[in-house]
């Protein structure tokens, strides 16, 4: 937690030096930067663009690892030939916009039951997923059924509902499920050790 002075010593710098000492990985320059100048970018994408079913949290670590990528190279390709805060909000909004457009099936009107989700999950409990990573890797399931009953029971849907969208029976739901699953698990864990 960044202190009055830190906060009002990192307040006067200009946007480059600001870029610069992100860049720079300087952990009070990275918190500044997320967590205080631009937090209410995240706070009004998590509210527009993810109907606040993503935390603001979430979306600054997805947005912080795309800005990384690269040593940087996005942050660093700032012009300076508009306000910074706006820069950020036009590169952010593309970035979750595209992210959103991946999280297939993800239906702003139900309540997504991710915490739930995840807890079915034979993972190492030592490990924690965001949301993204969850979405990411049922989204690379390459069985489509599978797929598609995970992200329905993801929005809360029940097996007789599943199976009536698929038009499949309850006992072929059970199995999709089941398996959908398994390669759920491979898939964060491969992730999260590679």
């Amino acid at each position: 937690m960044l202190n009055d002075k830190t906060l009002e010593l990192f307040s006067q710098l200009s946007e480059r030096e600001l870029i610069y000492r992100v860049a720079q990985q300087d952990p009070n320059a990275v918190e500044f930067f997320f967590l205080h100048k631009y937090r209410d970018i995240f706070d009004r994408h998590a509210a527009n663009i993810f109907k606040n079913q993503i935390e603001t949290s979430e979306l600054i670590n997805e947005f912080y690892i795309y800005l990384q990528k690269d040593n940087w190279s996005k942050l660093n390709s700032f012009e300076g030939k508009s306000k910074l805060s706006t820069w950020l909000t036009v590169v952010a909004s593309r970035f979750f916009i595209k992210k959103k457009e991946g999280m297939t099936f993800l239906n702003e009107k139900i309540a997504l039951h991710i915490d739930d989700f995840i807890g079915t999950l034979v993972v190492d409990s030592s490990k924690t997923f965001t949301q993204f990573e969850v979405y990411d890797a049922v989204n690379k399931i390459q069985n489509p059924k599978y797929r598609y009953t995970l992200l329905a029971e993801l929005q809360g849907f029940d097996t007789n509902e599943i199976a009536q969208k698929l038009g499949t029976s309850v006992g072929n739901i059970y199995n999709y499920r089941k398996r959908g699953k398994i390669a759920l698990v491979e898939l964060l864990n491969e992730r999260k050790n590679g």
